[in-house]
């Protein structure tokens, strides 16, 4: 009987380490002030921990998505063409409004 509650402590504390470690996604729509979107654009995420580098598909609409992505503090750029590059840091470790 203990050798049966060793084993369903460890599947328990096993599931609770893979839940925090289940990769997340960061998606967004990509406008102007006007909320008029960009046929082209190109959307970048940087771990600043390691520097791993993701690119995202830019669909119509200016919708885009990043996946996988582990917690961690990131660096997203986001380039039109024609105008300044978009810059901003956060934490994937909770939803966040970029």
């Amino acid at each position: 009987m203990n050798d049966l509650k060793i084993v369903i402590a460890f599947c328990i504390l096993a599931a609770a380490a893979l839940s925090q470690s289940t990769p997340g996604r960061i998606t967004g729509i990509i406008t102007d002030p006007e909320g008029g979107t960009f046929p082209i654009a190109f959307v970048q995420l940087k771990n600043t921990q390691t520097s791993a580098v993701s690119n995202g598909d830019v669909a119509a609409g200016g919708k885009y998505s990043i996946t996988p992505v582990a917690a961690g503090t990131y660096e997203l750029s986001v380039t039109v063409p024609g105008m300044k590059t978009y810059q901003r840091t956060a934490s994937s470790s909770r939803r966040v409004g970029l």
